[in-house]
């Protein structure tokens, strides 16, 4: 699986690139027509083998879409029997509108879901190509919740992409998604796998600058509603120091690992991310995510103001 899979805390196993939506910014694109095939129940269970063998206790089961792969229940199931303490499924909500779905997964062990919401209304729909899309996110989101009135310790956020087509409207996600009983949500600038072109990240990435207000105004009601947030892709010196503290208290460090089709592994703290020599040089870089590779390579570092004092 990989030399440095001791250094990781968690396993993500894409199970295949088939989706029941179609968000522009992806980063999975042209995977979605090179893999049509999901992973094989061996190749999983190998996967599950090898990372129990190394003590490892926290598996995500991704795609995308997982909850299209019919033998996602066999895969719980397995991580159950294998003792393993987080069993988790990171998805765009398409299954979960039935909760007698939902309610046959955790009684298989799942422990955890990640929902993604990167629209709100009708721009869902518009952008998803999928009718009736945020009244369906709604009934999932709905159906979580009531998952959580009945196991507490079960563990439920999202996940929102900040886009230039959706950066103004991240304030208004948010406050919708503070009606629900969220364990925390993130908040992750766009980036792909190196298959966009430098012409379409440019259409997909905003600036630090255009986005920074809507991030202030997004913390505030983090603040308001007591609500637990992860900032990601987004470094400590583009926002107001006033909110450091916030940040920090809410700041996520995670070795995290991918299985993709061929089943290669790797790291997204490491290959994603640039440490520039400013960086290197600057007060925070030990807490901070650093530069994404995607944005340096679209607007440079013009961005960056290390923090010296």
């Amino acid at each position: 699986m990989g030399k440095d899979i001791k250094d990781l805390d968690w396993l993500e196993i894409f199970l295949w690139y088939k989706c029941s939506i179609r968000c522009y910014f992806c980063y999975q694109k042209d995977l979605r027509t090179k893999y049509i095939e999901n992973l094989s129940i061996d190749e999983v269970i190998n996967l599950l083998d090898c990372w129990y063998k190394e003590w490892k206790r926290f598996v995500i089961f991704s795609g995308w879409e997982p909850t299209l792969d019919s033998n996602l229940w066999l895969y719980i199931e397995y991580s159950k029997h294998l003792w393993f303490e987080h069993i988790r499924v990171h998805t765009n909500w398409y299954w979960l509108k039935d909760f007698k779905y939902l309610r046959d997964l955790y009684n298989r062990w799942l422990t955890w879901v990640t929902i993604s919401v990167h629209w709100y209304d009708e721009v869902y729909e518009r952008v998803s190509q999928v009718k009736w899309s945020f009244n369906t996110i709604k009934k999932a989101l709905k159906n979580l919740e009531i998952l959580k009135k009945i196991d507490n310790s079960f563990v439920f956020d999202t996940n929102t992409v900040v886009s230039k087509q959706n950066y103004r409207d991240i304030p208004k996600i948010v406050k919708f998604l503070c009606n629900f009983s969220l364990t925390r949500w993130q908040i992750v600038l766009a980036y792909s796998l190196d298959l966009f072109t430098i012409e379409e990240k440019k259409e997909i990435i905003p600036e630090y600058n255009e986005i920074v207000e809507y991030l202030k105004k997004t913390l505030k009601i983090a603040y308001i509603y007591n609500k637990k947030f992860v900032l990601e892709n987004i470094p400590f010196c583009v926002i107001d120091r006033l909110y450091w503290n916030q940040i920090i208290n809410n700041i996520k460090i995670n070795k995290e690992s991918v299985t993709i089709r061929e089943g290669n592994l790797w790291n997204t703290n490491l290959k994603w991310m640039k440490n520039l020599d400013e960086c290197k040089k600057c007060n925070m870089n030990k807490i901070c995510r650093w530069l994404p590779k995607d944005y340096y390579e679209v607007y440079w570092d013009s961005c960056i103001k290390p923090i010296y004092d």
